[in-house]
């Protein structure tokens, strides 16, 4: 097992770990667990049962791994370290309970940002942000630099930490689902544009804006924001004035040239 493991390791050894869906990002992060912990610690909750899931978690089932399916699978959630799929609620009754009674919530994104040593690069908007997300990797692969492209498109990374060095980029497509608790912000941030959208999964508007801003963090360097749009532009604003330490930010307009400021 690569080091930068050991964390994870630590966290989930001799815990109860709750994988919630077993989607794209789940799937490799079950099998990552099991090389961290005993297969008979490890439960996914998923709607669809074993056999729907099909041959991948008939495979984990065999290797130990416990499975809750049906409609009701939230309200039966146990165990101290709980990973979320990003289209999860994080605020559901029985993880909001399982948390006041000192469960860990996190995620895969969450859990890649965390133990990645490559610099981090991410974007996020309304538009754009796969377009965007691309075209920055392929910007650093010209580079010379050994990028990993994932997050919201591609392939989860998490297990891919152990191939990854501070000389590697891994660049980010984030949406407003994974960065909604989002602890351990990248390095190099950017966000195309805000305007309504997946308001049938957030409670209202200023809830989704407030999860794309998750992308700004204490580890941030530097921030690019689209200055045609009011709600990014205000908030390169809002973080020039709260930030303590300071942070590059980049005004991007279609109109002008680009303006710099310093944050």
């Amino acid at each position: 097992m690569h080091p930068c493991f050991d964390k994870l390791k630590n966290t989930v050894e001799n815990n109860r770990c709750a994988v919630l869906g077993l989607g794209v990002s789940n799937l490799p992060l079950v099998k990552l667990l099991l090389t961290l912990t005993d297969a008979s610690l490890i439960t996914v909750y998923d709607k669809k049962s074993v056999a729907q899931l099909g041959e991948e978690a008939e495979k984990l089932a065999a290797r130990g791994v416990s499975f809750v399916d049906g409609d009701d699978w939230a309200e039966k959630v146990e165990g101290e370290v709980i990973f979320r799929s990003p289209g999860i609620r994080p605020d559901l009754p029985k993880l909001a309970l399982a948390e006041h009674n000192g469960a860990l919530l996190t995620s895969e994104i969450e859990q890649l940002l965390e133990l990645s040593a490559a610099q981090t690069f991410a974007i996020t908007g309304s538009d754009g942000k796969t377009t965007s997300t691309t075209l920055v990797g392929k910007f650093l692969e010209a580079a010379a630099r050994r990028v990993f492209v994932g997050g919201n498109i591609g392939t989860p990374l998490l297990d891919k930490c152990g191939e990854m060095t501070e000389r590697d980029a891994c660049v980010l497509e984030l949406s407003s689902f994974q960065l909604m608790r989002m602890p351990h912000a990248p390095a190099y941030t950017a966000i195309t544009n805000v305007s309504p959208n997946h308001l049938n999964w957030h409670v209202d508007f200023d809830e989704y804006v407030e999860a794309k801003k998750n992308i700004v963090g204490k580890k941030t360097k530097r921030l690019v924001v689209n200055a045609d749009c009011e709600i990014t532009r205000d908030f390169g604003r809002e973080i020039a004035e709260s930030v303590a330490e300071p942070l590059d930010a980049i005004y991007a307009l279609k109109s002008e040239s680009t303006r710099r400021g310093h944050a």
